[in-house]
């Protein structure tokens, strides 16, 4: 049974991975995914976000994205030499992160290599730079960085803070109910002048 991965609306995990490589030709005919020796020559005029596709006698180290003639390139890709092992902990395969960009728009590729009996996948998803609604898929660095900046606005707060004086702050006391209604009546206009009665509930409450 072939399993229909949600690749459209995230990265995979290395076991989902692992099952799409090891049954690459099936996933290949049920899905469309194109077994190829170089990138299609599409991702430098219009990368398709969730595309999928596999790269035969091709290693992460070789693997480039090398001049094509006659064709001029509108997303300028580079890949990354770091190699991640996914998952970390008994990993189940490897892959390396290639960037397209064109302007403000920005597409994520991860390589992804099972070992040398198997041909290289690549899962491409664009990418949202400032969190926009619409297709694509926040990066792991904009979510870092966007803790950063609520972790410097949580300080500056702190700071402000520490500046102010409260001695200089009077906050009003809470009175029950019955309480004020005693003091209001001991200090009834026809017990005392509206004025100093007024005067006198005032400095009570922030006492």
């Amino acid at each position: 049974m072939i399993t229909e991965f949600p690749w459209k609306e995230r990265w995979l995990n290395g076991s989902e991975y692992e099952i799409i490589i090891r049954n690459y030709q099936d996933y290949s005919e049920k899905f469309s995914f194109q077994i190829l020796t170089d990138h299609p020559t599409f991702i430098y005029t219009t990368p398709a976000h969730g595309l999928m596709y596999f790269l035969k006698e091709n290693t992460l180290r070789d693997l480039g994205f090398p001049r094509v003639k006659g064709l001029k390139k509108r997303f300028k890709w580079k890949k990354m030499n770091f190699v991640t092992a996914l998952p970390k902990h008994k990993p189940k395969v490897q892959y390396l992160v290639a960037t397209g960009r064109l302007a403000s728009v920005c597409y994520r590729m991860h390589i992804v290599i099972l070992d040398k009996k198997f041909p290289l996948l690549c899962h491409m998803l664009k990418i949202q730079n400032h969190f926009k609604s619409g297709v694509g898929i926040p990066s792991r660095k904009h979510f870092k960085e966007s803790l950063v900046v609520k972790s410097e606005e949580k300080e500056t707060n702190d700071d402000n803070d520490e500046n102010i004086d409260t001695k200089q702050q009077k906050i009003p006391r809470t009175i029950h109910p019955l309480m004020q209604e005693a003091i209001m009546y001991t200090l009834a206009p026809f017990r005392l002048p509206f004025g100093d009665a007024t005067m006198f509930f005032n400095n009570y409450q922030y006492q």
